[in-house]
């Protein structure tokens, strides 16, 4: 990390901090034990400072980090909530001191009850979603199993959790498994037995596989080579015809990561490999429905009108993860998670198989997504 984006890192986490110090925590303990309340609230600041500089270093010791910049998040909403609620009955209440006293005491219970809940969710197996579509002229029914964001080597996902998604994965006995991208978050040989859990995976017509933007910071094309060794067809601005009992029935098309060049800056002696939509489009064939496999929703930005897709299968926004973060997801991608429909295509965006760095979800789930298309 430059010097430049720690010092932002430093000074918006000090802000955090006299948030969540004096809109939440101070008025609820008091002046009393108003050391206790800055003691709490600089130690969630440091720890999560120190995660955020040191959040490439994928390891134990940075993620444990993460929980902190969980903790102070969701306080530091609930101090934003504080700071707005008192702010305007102030001026209405007779006794706005012992009023803003009991809301903050209140507001801290449901921060600690809402961390509880938020770490409860992230631990819970992923849940199915099923969609029905259909496609113009898709000659035979597919069941198309989606994978997002597992982020292997970069968050809690152990072997055995790994496994047990594999299992859930395999038990809906999908045509298609497609995998969106943010599936390795580590250099590959250091997660060598988690990518060789991959070839587990099963499905009638094969495994596919897109870039994230997190496979960019580290060696990607070992990490495709090591997908491709498990079996697993990787599209990287290509298309890739389906065809049962010899006969076309499907485009399958996947697009490089849109934020290649920005990283590149960071990595000016890797290679890069950046996104073509205008290459994979023209080796689309026409007469067929197509499905894009682009990691980030922005994608249907940079498309023409009409779409070329039948359906776009995204995930990285992993939903938000924890409220109100889907807020300032919507600044930077146009969807957040769910179906829509845009440019005659419907885009899918999968809320994340797993989680990313925080083990927290609040206001999102784990997601397989399962379509049916008919």
């Amino acid at each position: 990390m430059s010097l430049e984006k720690m010092l932002i890192v430093i000074v918006l986490g000090c802000l955090m901090q006299v948030s969540v110090y004096f809109g939440l925590l101070r008025p609820a303990f008091g002046i009393s034990y108003k050391w206790v309340a800055l003691s709490l609230s600089s130690l969630l600041s440091l720890c999560s400072i120190a995660y955020i500089i040191f959040i490439h270093n994928a390891n134990s010791f940075t993620q444990n980090f993460s929980l902190a910049l969980g903790i102070l998040f969701i306080f530091f909403s609930y101090s934003l909530i504080s700071w707005l609620v008192f702010g305007i009955c102030k001026f209405f209440l007779p006794n706005a001191l012992e009023f803003q006293r009991l809301w903050a005491i209140g507001l801290s219970l449901l921060a600690c009850v809402s961390i509880v809940f938020a770490l409860f969710q992230a631990l819970q197996p992923p849940k199915i979603y099923t969609q029905n579509l259909h496609l113009n002229n898709l000659s035979t029914p597919l069941r198309v199993l989606q994978l997002s964001d597992l982020h292997i080597g970069g968050s809690y996902l152990t072997s055995k959790k790994l496994e047990k998604i594999i299992a859930q994965s395999n038990a809906l006995k999908p045509d298609l498994i497609l995998l969106t991208g943010d599936i390795i978050d580590a250099p590959s040989q250091k997660v060598l037995p988690q990518i060789h859990l991959l070839s587990q995976l099963k499905a009638k017509y094969g495994v596919f596989y897109a870039l994230g933007n997190h496979e960019y910071f580290y060696d990607t094309d070992n990490i495709l080579k090591e997908i491709q060794k498990m079996g697993i067809k990787t599209l990287v601005n290509e298309n890739f015809v389906l065809e049962v009992d010899s006969k076309p029935i499907l485009n399958l098309a996947g697009v490089a990561d849109f934020n290649a060049k920005k990283y590149q800056k960071n990595f000016p002696n890797k290679h890069f490999i950046y996104p073509d939509l205008e290459k994979t489009i023209k080796e689309l064939n026409p007469s067929l429905p197509s499905i894009l496999l682009s990691h980030q929703p922005k994608v249907i930005e940079f498309l023409p009108s009409p779409s070329p897709f039948s359906l776009i299968l995204s995930g990285h926004t992993h939903g938000g993860q924890i409220f109100p973060f889907n807020f300032l997801v919507k600044i930077e991608q146009p969807f957040v998670k769910g179906l829509y429909q845009e440019k005659d295509s419907y885009i899918y965006i999968n809320q994340g198989t797993a989680f990313w760095g925080i083990p927290m979800r609040l206001g999102s789930e784990c997601e397989i997504t399962l379509f049916e298309l008919n």
